[in-house]
């Protein structure tokens, strides 16, 4: 990943946006109430896709975290 300003991803003809994000962000999913996820931005691109560093799955109603990887 490149630090900085965007770069052209030719396999997926878009733009990425490289991140540096400190903090740990949580994302609330539309159609799970009960299910976010957590982690780290590190690329995102203009249709508002994310890449997530140390993400895990957080169950709300179970009160369990389960790391994706």
């Amino acid at each position: 990943v490149h630090q900085g300003s965007a770069y052209h991803d030719p396999a997926h003809r878009t733009l990425l946006y490289p991140l540096l994000c400190i903090w740990r962000i949580q994302i609330w999913l539309f159609e799970q109430k009960d299910m976010r996820i957590e982690g780290r931005i590190i690329v995102t691109n203009l249709d508002m896709n994310l890449v997530l560093e140390d993400a895990e799955e957080i169950n709300i109603k179970k009160n369990t975290r389960k790391s994706l990887g």
